[in-house]
């Protein structure tokens, strides 16, 4: 994976966790606050502010958050006892190859489907920034580059 695509998903995900964190409201009794002043690092307050999101902004990836939630839930339901089988498929005595092939087939086709509502969640969350604030995501993502550069990655790979 690039750097502009984990930085363009670290994004999302803060976004989309931001959502998350307004759908929940406040902490309640046992529930613990974000790490440090503001929140943790890269929290949705974070990018909310870096790039100068306005009020709007944040309600409207909120409700693109839950959509995609909602339209998300069916899939990792099904995807759940498909997870326990493939286990279950690679703790027996002997391995069923044909059994994880057919396996492996339906859960990348549910995978899919929940890649494509992620990559939807992430155009219309896109689309809701202003000219300046894409301008500024780009500032961001040169920033990050530049500091991942000369950094090794996992696995060896350059």
């Amino acid at each position: 994976m690039n750097s502009k695509r984990l930085f363009m998903t670290a994004l999302f995900v803060g976004l989309f966790s931001f959502g998350a964190a307004q759908a929940q409201g406040p902490a309640g009794a046992g529930q613990r606050p974000p790490a440090g002043p503001g929140g943790g690092q890269g929290s949705p307050e974070q990018f909310a502010r870096l790039l100068g999101l306005t009020d709007a902004q944040k309600a409207q990836i909120k409700t693109i958050h839950e959509q995609a939630e909602t339209a998300s839930k069916p899939y990792h339901e099904q995807l759940e006892p498909l997870h326990k089988q493939m286990k279950t498929l690679t703790h027996a005595a002997t391995f069923d190859e044909a059994a994880a092939r057919a396996l492996l087939t339906k859960m990348s086709q549910l995978e899919t489907e929940l890649h494509l509502i992620h990559a939807r969640t992430e155009n219309a969350i896109y689309n809701l920034l202003t000219p300046e604030q894409k301008a500024k995501l780009d500032e961001l993502h040169k920033m990050m580059e530049e500091r991942e550069q000369g950094r090794p990655r996992p696995n060896g790979r350059p």
